[in-house]
Formats: C-alpha cells, sequence, structure tokens
C-alpha cells in the first residue's frame, strides 16, 4: 500500500519502449484471432494472455519506481532454479516423484519441463561466474565465487540424469555462445564431441525425436494452409489431425508408428504459426529482437536464460506452462524498462493492470468450479447426470475427457446423434481418433453404415498406427455381410504392425484369423 501511494504521490511514469508497443499489438491481434474465428475454443489462451499482459504491466512499474539491477532479477530466477533442483534431489532421494517412471520430475508432472528450469539455472550462472571475479571472501578463502561453482557443479551433475535432450541441447548451445572465445580455438574438437554426443542422444531415443520431427512436419503443412493469419486460436490439434488424414491417404513418406495423441505441440514457434500464421510469428520474432537487444546490454545472464529457453522451446512445451511464461514476462518486463521514450503516469498503467486482471476473473473462477465438478462425476455414465453434464458445458467446451465422457454417456443411453454432436466437438480440440470411432459406432447403430465406415476410415487415417479402426471396419463389413471387404480387412488386421502388442491387439488379431480360416473353409 505504501508502495502505492508512493507512486501516487510522486507522479511516477513509466516511459513506453517498442517492446511495450510490440507486446500491446500482439495481444490485440489475438484477441481479435479469437473473436473473429468462433470455432474453436479459445479462452484458455486469451485469458492466459491477459492475465501476462496484467503482470506485465505491474512489473514494468515495480522496475520503473524501484530502479532494481538486472542482477538482482537474475539471481531471484536462479533461486527458483535451485529451488528446484532441491525439490529433484529430495525426490530422488526419497523415490516420491510426480511420475512413477520417473525418479525426479521436481514441482512439475514429468522430467521434460522440469530440466528447463534446471537449464535457465545453468546457463545463468555460467555468464555470472564469467562476468564476476574471484568474489568476496566468506571464511579462510572460502569465497561467494566457490559457493557459486559448488551449486553450478550440482546443476551439471543432475540435469543429464533427467534424460532431457532438449534442455542439454539448449545448454550446449548457450554455452557455446558463453565460451565462444575459448571454444573457437579448439573448434574442430568440440564439433566432433558434439556429432557424437547427438548421434548417442538420437540413437538412444530414436523413437521419440523421430515422433518430434513427425510433429513437427506436419505442422509445418498446416502452417502452409493457413500462412498469413492461420487457422485461428484454439485450432492447432484439429488442423493436426486434419493435415494426418491429409497426408495418410496422400501416401506420403511419414512413418506412422510414432504418431500418437497430443496434449501439447512440442514446438511452440510452430504453435503460434499454425494457429496465427506469419503475422503473429512477425510479433513474436520482433518481440524477442527487442528484448535480446535491451538485455544484451542490460544483463546477458537474463539474456542467455531466455535464450536456452527459447531453445528448449522448440523440441517441448515450456510456454504452454505457467511458471515458465511467469519467467518470461518477468525477464521481457526488465528489458522493456528504459530511459527513454513516451512518459505515461505509472499510476494509470497500474489502473489497466488491474482492469486486465479482473475481466477474466469471475469466469475462470466458474470455470474451476466447472473442473471440479466434472472431476466428481467423470466417468459415471449414469443419465441422472445428463443435465449436469449439459449445465457444465459451456465452461468445459475445451476439455476433451469432458465432451469425450459426455459423447460416451449419451451413446450408452441411445442419444447418438446428442453423442455425436458432442464427440464433433472433441476434435475440434484434439486428434484422438477415439472420437471418430465412437462417432462411427453411433452411426453403426443407427443404421448408417456409410458415415459409420467414413468415421472409421478417418480414425486410421489420423492415427496410422491403431489397430481398432480396422478392426471395427472389419466388423462392420461381417455385420453386413460384406465378404470380400470383411476378408480384405481381416487380412490388414492380422498383418498389422502394432506400435505396441497388447491382449486386445492380441484378441483383434485372434478374431481376424478365424475370419479368414472361416471364410477358406
Amino acid at each position: 500500500m505504501k508502495e502505492v501511494l508512493t507512486i501516487i504521490k510522486h507522479r511516477a511514469v513509466v516511459r513506453l519502449s517498442m517492446t511495450d508497443v510490440c507486446i500491446f499489438l500482439w495481444y490485440v491481434y489475438v484477441l481479435v484471432s479469437a473473436l473473429t474465428s468462433t470455432v474453436y475454443p479459445s479462452y484458455n489462451t486469451v485469458s492466459r494472455a491477459t492475465y501476462m499482459l496484467s503482470l506485465f504491466l505491474a512489473l514494468r512499474i515495480v522496475f520503473t519506481v524501484s530502479h532494481i539491477r538486472g542482477k538482482y532479477v537474475m539471481w531471484g530466477i536462479i533461486m527458483w532454479s535451485m529451488y528446484e533442483l532441491g525439490y529433484g534431489i529430495i525426490q530422488l532421494v526419497e523415490g516420491n516423484s510426480n511420475h512413477y517412471l520417473y525418479p525426479m520430475t521436481g514441482t512439475f508432472l514429468n522430467p521434460g519441463p522440469y530440466s528447463a528450469s534446471l537449464a535457465i539455472g545453468l546457463v545463468m550462472l555460467c555468464q555470472y561466474q564469467k562476468e564476476t571475479g574471484d568474489g568476496i571472501v566468506i571464511y579462510k578463502g572460502l569465497t561467494t565465487r566457490h559457493i557459486v561453482e559448488m551449486i553450478t557443479l550440482c546443476f551439471v551433475i543432475i540435469l543429464p540424469s533427467t534424460w532431457s535432450r532438449a534442455a542439454l541441447i539448449s545448454v550446449a548451445f548457450c554455452l557455446v555462445l558463453i565460451y565462444w572465445d575459448m571454444i573457437r580455438r579448439r573448434i574442430w574438437w568440440f564439433v566432433g564431441v558434439g556429432v557424437v554426443a547427438c548421434a548417442v542422444m538420437y540413437i538412444a531415443k530414436s523413437g521419440s525425436a523421430y515422433g518430434r520431427l513427425a510433429v513437427n512436419y506436419i505442422a509445418a503443412h498446416c502452417l502452409m494452409d493457413n500462412p498469413l493469419t492461420g487457422g485461428g486460436i484454439g485450432s492447432f490439434f484439429h488442423s493436426y489431425a486434419e493435415k494426418t488424414a491429409e497426408l495418410s491417404a496422400a501416401g506420403l513418406a511419414l512413418d506412422p508408428k510414432h504418431i500418437d495423441v497430443l496434449e501439447y505441440a512440442f514446438n511452440d514457434f510452430l504453435l503460434i504459426g499454425v494457429e496465427q500464421g506469419l503475422l503473429g510469428l512477425a510479433f513474436c520474432l520482433a518481440l524477442l529482437l527487442l528484448v535480446f537487444r535491451s538485455l544484451w546490454n542490460k544483463s546477458r545472464a537474463l539474456a542467455y536464460g531466455l535464450l536456452s529457453l527459447l531453445m528448449f522451446s522448440l523440441f517441448s512445451y515450456p510456454f504452454e506452462l505457467l511458471p515458465y511464461q511467469i519467467v518470461a514476462v518477468i525477464i521481457i518486463a526488465y528489458s522493456a524498462t528504459d530511459d527513454k521514450g513516451i512518459r505515461i503516469s505509472a499510476a494509470m498503467v497500474g489502473v489497466v493492470s488491474v482492469v486486465l486482471a479482473l475481466l477474466p476473473w469471475d469466469y475462470s473462477i466458474a470455470k474451476k468450479k466447472a473442473e471440479d465438478d466434472y472431476r466428481m462425476i467423470a466417468g459415471i455414465s449414469d443419465k441422472a447426470f445428463v443435465n449436469d453434464y449439459y449445465e457444465l458445458l459451456p465452461l468445459l467446451e475445451d476439455n476433451r475427457n469432458f465432451l469425450f465422457d459426455f459423447g460416451k454417456m449419451l451413446s450408452l443411453q441411445g442419444r447418438y446423434n446428442d453423442s455425436n454432436a458432442m464427440l464433433r466437438k472433441g476434435t475440434l480440440i484434439c486428434n484422438d481418433p477415439m472420437f471418430y470411432v465412437l462417432q462411427g459406432n453411433n452411426y453403426k447403430q443407427m443404421g448408417q453404415n456409410d458415415k459409420a465406415e467414413a468415421m472409421y476410415r478417418k480414425a486410421y487415417m489420423i492415427m496410422p498406427n491403431r489397430l481398432y479402426p480396422l478392426y471395427k471396419l472389419m466388423l462392420l463389413y461381417k455385420d453386413n455381410n460384406d465378404r470380400k471387404g470383411m476378408k480384405a480387412m481381416a487380412t490388414r488386421v492380422l498383418n498389422f504392425q502394432e506400435k505396441v502388442k497388447s491382449p486386445a491387439t492380441i484378441e483383434m488379431k485372434k478374431e481376424a484369423k478365424h475370419i479368414i480360416e472361416e471364410k477358406n473353409e
């Protein structure tokens, strides 16, 4: 409260920079794109962008009034990275991470995004050590530099144990830039080590690497469909599914083994491109150029921290997670603080910040309550809950699990058209082929076999490594007494090379074999 009164009393001002202008124009572009493209649910993207803009404006006031130095911002972010580091070490010792398959996840759900926090801290510490001297003596020759070196060593030891290639690549790239004066003298030795390291990382997890390449390949084709303005905010997963089906049908070289249901785009730049087009990417790149130009003179440690996060985002999804969005906003807000530019009242900026934060507040609270209510009834198919599902629908149109459960519930009650309506909503936000399989089941129950066949085929084209759609086609032909189609599909099912062998796939192939043998008798 005292700081607020100080701002008003002394009529503090914030100087409008080009970074501020770029952020505002990008926000307006996202808002207009969301409002003009109402096909896809875009509330989450718009509300998160609004909250981040509000935070940005608030930080602009704080950095302007306090005249805080870059090293304090840097150490604030490093302290967060150290907290994640310590949290991960405790998980490693006690064996209680947030994912049963991995020993360390920090406060995240898996080691992928967790490793980005370690990468940020590591590159910042390296740049800090390069810029500073021996430090301050603490006790009998022990200096602050020794402590920083020990902390850095902890990051170096723990980071590889996350098995995150994205983090290792982003750190390696930044360290090459930081220590370029030393590296360029032995450039071919480092190139050789880098090639061997990349080969080892690829071989160790080649399936995952190919999967990321396939996602990028398909997403790039989506971008080419709507290059200027993109498909609209929230359109990525639907565009991705449609393009996968299109490429599969065209017979283009695309190994389907490692294509799977996506929860994230795994490349934040392509996500922007697909949904916002080249205009959105232009805003993004212009902002980054402005930010790095400012940070290069004000705090290179922050510049390298942001660079490592951007490199990481080429292979993962950090900017879809709140902690990294906040870290990015803090760094960008600091970079925008300048002594040049148009003077604007800090009090007015503060009012705008508060208003922006309050705009989506009521809806966010209602949405949070709807999510909690859904978790209480999730998986229950009793018709008594149909009205509850309809009440939650306006707030949960962007929840794939909710739409799938709702569609399944309506189907079990024989309300096939209503079920398909919910499942079609699901296809707008998810590339899971089961949304199409269930629609095919509904059409089959209604006697519309042509539409059922189309849905099963679409499901297979979207996910060519799934056996189930082919199995459903085989059963459809069997029920329709289409012996030729039934035998052909049974042969495909029997010869199918599934991604993962399971009791279900074994049973499907057993039934297909029985059909073929029965036909030959």
